[in-house]
């Protein structure tokens, strides 16, 4: 059962960040996090739905990630979420995220 809520809330998620043109997930329009200029666009309606979105984004594409740490800042008037995990096979990455869209709505 928390599997199945698992799954339905990451689709969830994932389709609520993919209702827009300029949304994106990592297989579309070449956006996978991986710099600023491919950051993840994530639309919400506020942070903690938008926080949400990026941790179902990152579970999808790195399955048993660990975390490391997650930051905030702004670079060419947008805001993005720069997320450091350890990769399951114990890689260090960085997702970018661009949280232009739901940074600071409460």
């Amino acid at each position: 059962m928390k599997k199945a809520f698992i799954t339905l809330t990451l689709m969830l998620g994932l389709y609520s960040c993919s209702t827009s043109k300029n949304t994106t997930s990592s297989t579309q329009n070449d956006r996978d996090g991986s710099s600023y200029e491919n950051a993840i666009i994530v639309k919400a309606k506020n942070e903690n739905e938008g926080i949400r979105s990026e941790y179902l984004i990152i579970s999808k594409l790195y399955p048993n990630y660990k975390m490391k740490s997650q930051g905030t800042g702004m670079k060419d008037n947008k805001n993005y979420d720069t997320i450091s995990i350890v990769t399951a096979d114990g890689k260090d990455v960085k997702v970018y995220f661009d949280i232009t869209n739901f940074y600071g709505k409460f």
